[in-house]
């Protein structure tokens, strides 16, 4: 906080006080240098001062961590989701808490949080970099509101670019998928074409009970992220057709031990818990893809592979997007892939209008 003279509009010498508060910049006249010594003028700026400087001090004790673990996280927790619990909890103590997280709330500065960004974005994925940075804003944001800091130091950073691009899933070749399926046992069939020919998502199809198979559709209404069963993606339950199918998922349900109405559709060696997708594309799916010629091919290249062929029978995007379960803006910008003779196609047909 500074006191400087300065003139008014009427050129009258005045004492001017400026500081920071709540992150921006705040000016006060005191009075005039003729009715006022600098003495006083000081005093009147200690009176400004005094009261900010006790805010700032609440939480000159308080580490990141503890400020982030009692305060953050327990206010979060009323509206994240535990699947999004668990995962923010797990990014926040591995890529902040852990670097700077002993640190006094009001002593780490933005060239610390800079620091740490450009850390992050030369060993980690562009994702996690974002990640890292939404949640610090939204961190000192609440340390602001509660009086922890005077200004916000996540507010002004840069992204960083990232050394790990996230890479876009691939359009698969359908012809040789399916002949992959054709060599799968049952199990491992029916997951993988709930995945590639009906659009689900991995953690959807391993989230799925007897109960939501109901006649010719399945109910998507939960899934399994990161080992913890949640409701679904953006909280938007749907119902995707079964169609030919069918008989597989028959066959499928009566080699199952349990069949009551809340027993898992795929569940795991002990029955009590839904199998680790994951752990079944390794060691099960990926080799019978492999050996059928089918590379590179994981849930999320069957998904767009999927929402591409869908394209070429329903034109409507919302239709589309309905069926996967995302709004249209993410089908079209993420999952539909411009073929070259598309594009050859639209501008012949361009050639054709301008004759």
């Amino acid at each position: 906080m500074s006191l400087q003279v300065s003139k008014n509009s009427r050129g009258e010498k005045v004492w001017r006080c400026q500081w920071r508060e709540n992150g921006k910049g705040r000016t006060r006249v005191l009075g005039k240098v003729t009715e006022m010594s600098r003495s006083e003028a000081d005093k009147l700026r200690r009176a400004i001062i005094e009261p900010l400087a006790k805010r700032n001090s609440s939480g000159a004790g308080v580490t990141l961590a503890k400020f982030v673990r009692d305060e953050y996280l327990t206010a979060k927790s009323v509206s994240w989701k535990r699947s999004t619990e668990v995962t923010t909890t797990d990014l926040i103590e591995r890529h902040i808490l852990k670097p700077l997280g002993e640190r006094v709330l009001p002593s780490v500065t933005r060239k610390d949080l800079q620091g740490l960004l450009n850390a992050l974005a030369a060993t980690h994925s562009e994702s996690v970099v974002l990640h890292v940075r939404w949640q610090l804003v939204a961190i000192f944001d609440l340390a602001l509101s509660d009086g922890r800091v005077i200004v916000n130091p996540a507010a002004a950073l840069e992204t960083p670019r990232a050394a790990r691009k996230k890479k876009s899933p691939t359009v698969g070749d359908q012809s040789l998928i399916n002949r992959a399926l054709m060599t799968m046992p049952t199990m491992e069939r029916l997951f993988t074409a709930l995945c590639n020919l009906r659009g689900m998502r991995c953690g959807e199809v391993a989230a799925l009970k007897m109960s939501d198979v109901r006649g010719d559709v399945l109910t998507v209404e939960r899934r399994v992220y990161r080992g913890v069963v949640d409701t679904v993606k953006n909280d938007q339950p749907r119902t995707v057709p079964i169609g030919e199918l069918l008989p597989l998922v028959k066959e499928h349900c009566s080699t199952l031990l349990d069949q009551s109405p809340e027993a898992w559709l795929f569940p795991n060696e002990r029955g009590d818990k839904p199998r680790n997708a994951n752990a079944l594309y390794r060691k099960r799916i990926k080799p019978l893809l492999e050996a059928a010629g089918v590379d590179g091919l994981n849930f999320q290249a069957m998904r767009k592979t999927f929402g591409n062929a869908l394209r070429q029978v329903e034109p409507d995007a919302k239709t589309r997007a309905a069926m996967m379960g995302h709004s249209r803006a993410v089908h079209e910008n993420e999952y539909i892939e411009v073929t070259d003779d598309e594009k050859r196609t639209s501008i012949n047909k361009l050639g054709d209008n301008l004759q």
